[in-house]
């Protein structure tokens, strides 16, 4: 009986080890694993369409081409045309690509020109980044890049587009905004003119104002919720657009969260920058950065407001005793991408995009 009860006593203490160790006890419990980054490098690799204005430096203008990466982030491929003339290239180079999206690298061309990466953001879709950055020249840019991908028909350009231009290089330079109507037959509308526009199948458009007054092409995102394109004027102007499809309805709250910025702006304080704004959901700013002469410069305060349609204005204050004024803006239907132009008090007229973290 006593040596019964012994083998019990073992019986039990060995089953309550193994309840320890199948509940995870003694003390060597490690925590879950987090979530899988949202972004990796991986995610550049494709052809891209690309499309950038240079100011604020050397060789202002504006430039459109495309280039091929690898999974890896290596420049594979590519060239592009600026407006001063010259056809450039892509002979080397790299671009990465954090966690969050935050784009790096360096790419090299065969004019001699080194751009070197500042600082730039990708999509939630990844399929639409911008970055601005500086080259061994002095050149100064913003250049957006589109994704190669879907098909397009020309039902996909038909609708109200919200426009936000900024032109660099030529005879005049400033900021625009409005917005643009484009029938079924590929024509379009606005407050001041009139023309035509189409689309291929890979979504490269292209289109002209009577007259030659002016001719523009560019790329449509495989969302086909917004398009960048490049404007040549008959009087010597040069910009680039970004333009927004209006579809969706909006309330202030979407505007919440952290956002991070590209901008290129003309007028006496040319030149580009970057950084991050946070937003409550009531449209005020919480926090937040914006680069300005090789230091970071703290947001104060500010406040943006959205309509029902996704147009914003406000103003945005930094610790410096700038104020960003948002004349006009529009957030996409993914809620997720927003383009800005309006006036600093510094004297620079601006053009933003504007990506949610």
């Amino acid at each position: 009986m006593k040596k019964a009860f012994c083998s019990a006593k073992i019986a039990i203490f060995f089953l309550s080890i193994l309840f320890i160790i199948a509940c995870g006890g003694g003390g060597g419990d490690s925590a879950p694993p987090g979530p899988p980054p949202a972004f990796s490098t991986a995610d550049l690799a494709g052809l891209w369409n690309i499309i950038g204005v240079s100011t604020g430096g050397a060789n202002q203008g504006i430039m459109y081409g495309s280039g091929t990466l690898s999974s890896t982030g290596n420049i594979t491929s590519g060239s592009y045309f600026h407006s001063i003339g010259t056809m450039a290239n892509m002979t080397g180079g790299s671009l990465a690509l954090t966690g969050i999206g935050i784009i790096s690298g360096v790419i090299n061309t065969s004019v001699g020109v080194t751009s070197t990466v500042l600082y730039g953001k990708l999509a939630a879709s990844k399929s639409f980044g911008s970055f601005v950055s500086t080259t061994n020249f002095g050149e100064y840019d913003l250049i957006t890049v589109i994704k190669s991908g879907g098909s397009f028909s020309s039902t996909d350009i038909q609708g109200t587009w919200h426009i936000c231009e900024i032109s660099s290089g030529g005879t005049v330079e400033n900021v625009y905004y409005g917005t643009l109507e484009v029938g079924s037959g590929g024509t379009f509308t606005t407050a001041r003119s009139s023309g035509t526009v189409t689309i291929n199948s890979a979504g490269i458009f292209s289109g002209s104002v009577p007259s030659g007054t002016a001719t523009f092409a560019g790329a449509l995102d495989a969302s086909k919720e917004f398009g960048v394109y490049h404007t040549t004027y008959s009087n010597g102007e040069y910009s680039i657009s970004i333009a927004i499809k209006e579809s969706g309805i909006f309330s202030l709250s979407d505007l919440g969260g952290i956002w991070h910025f590209t901008l290129a702006s003309n007028g006496v304080s040319e030149g580009v920058s970057y950084g991050t704004i946070q937003i409550d959901s009531a449209g005020q700013v919480r926090g937040g950065y914006y680069r300005s002469s090789g230091a970071n410069v703290s947001l104060s305060g500010g406040s943006v407001s959205l309509t029902t349609a996704g147009v914003l204005t406000g103003t945005i204050n930094a610790s410096d005793g700038m104020t960003f004024t948002v004349v006009y803006g529009k957030m996409n239907q993914s809620k997720n991408i927003i383009s800005l132009v309006g006036p600093s008090s510094t004297g620079g007229r601006d053009f933003i995009i504007a990506f949610k973290e």
